[in-house]
């Protein structure tokens, strides 16, 4: 009997051991699996790549072509296909104006430094500038011989500058419309797009001709010659410090503005790359191109951040808000989204 006991409480005993090993065993397991995970195995499903953008914008006949912030984060402006510009209310998505000049596509729009004034750019060779509280057209500016691509105000609101098909880059008095100074560097080929700088003591300007070009913005000077490839889009960083183009062949890159140095070649999107963003802190960068998504980058390293998809084909246009909070993108699809950044 005792005996009997004995093997009894033994058996036991290996039942209990042979339990706590399997179990150590599994959890072992369980622990390779997150250490793997953890070290780039997988995707960190709690950073989603795609998510719903916050805002549908709805008005527009066609492509829109280009979007717009206000300097206080309020209102968006938005130009397209149907030769329209359309201001809206940035948080209920109303559409407060529709200002109609243009007689057809209208390629880029910008706010002044101060929100006062937009400006505008067409298929009809014109540069246009608004009231931007009241709609009233107050000037249109005529001397290009082709469709104008882009426009943009300097930071101080006193010149405009505009880039065209005509092969010409031309700058204008922002408050008389006079035409200041016409300048040919691109080899007759279309110039697509142009930037000043953050302290307006230059311009860059790209295009057809497959060169990304600083200049001078007082004298018109040709300070920089870079990029080899069509440039659709040019931006500087706020501090002035980086440049940051948009090309074919999914190419996003990044350059020292002093130098010229390439610091960075952002690869992710598929076919054309339309437009570039810096973030008002200069950590981030927004991209939109023909595959139908916007993408944030880290600005520094160049690691990819996001990939928001909601387009229904190409998207054209891409822009921080002032506070860095929220993206606005604007696509083929007529529409303008509004999207959260995370982490900001």
């Amino acid at each position: 009997m005792v005996m009997y006991r004995k093997s009894g409480l033994l058996l036991l005993i290996l039942l209990i051991v042979a339990s706590l090993a399997l179990a150590a065993c599994g959890g072992s397991d369980s622990k390779n699996e997150v250490s793997q995970d953890e070290a780039g195995g997988s995707a960190d499903t709690s950073l989603p790549q795609t998510f719903e953008s916050v805002t549908v914008l709805t008005g527009h006949a066609g492509w829109v072509m280009s979007v717009a912030w206000s300097p206080d984060g309020g209102r968006l402006a938005s130009a397209g296909e149907d030769g329209t510009v359309r201001v809206w209310d940035a948080g209920s998505g109303a559409e407060l104006r529709v200002l109609q000049g243009h007689r057809a596509w209208v390629y880029s729009v910008a706010f002044s430094p101060d929100g006062a004034r937009l400006a505008s750019a067409g298929w009809d060779r014109t540069v246009r500038v608004w009231d931007a509280g009241s709609g009233a057209e107050l000037l249109v500016l005529q001397g290009h011989e082709g469709p104008v691509r882009s426009v943009a105000f300097s930071p101080d609101g006193a010149r405009l500058a505009s880039a065209g098909d005509d092969g010409t880059l031309r700058v204008w008095d922002a408050g008389s419309g006079a035409e200041l100074r016409v300048q040919r560097g691109h080899g007759g080929w279309s110039v697509d797009t142009v930037a000043f700088s953050p302290d307006g003591a230059r311009l860059a300007s790209a295009g057809g001709d497959g060169k990304l070009r600083v200049w001078d913005a007082g004298s018109g000077a040709e300070l920089l010659d870079l990029q080899r490839g069509r440039v659709y889009s040019v931006a500087f960083s706020p501090d002035g410090a980086r440049l940051a183009s948009a090309s074919n062949f999914g190419m996003v890159r990044v350059w020292d503005a002093g130098s010229g140095a390439e610091l960075r070649d952002l690869q992710g999107h598929r076919g054309l790359v339309y437009s570039v963003a810096f973030s008002p802190d200069a950590a981030r960068l927004a991209s939109a191109g023909e595959d139908g998504t916007v993408r944030v980058w880290d600005a520094g390293s160049g690691a990819e951040l996001r990939v928001l998809q909601g387009h229904e084909g190409p998207v054209r246009s891409v822009a921080f808000s002032p506070d860095g909070a929220r993206l606005a993108s604007a696509g083929r699809d007529g529409t303008v989204r509004v999207w959260v950044v995370p982490g900001s």
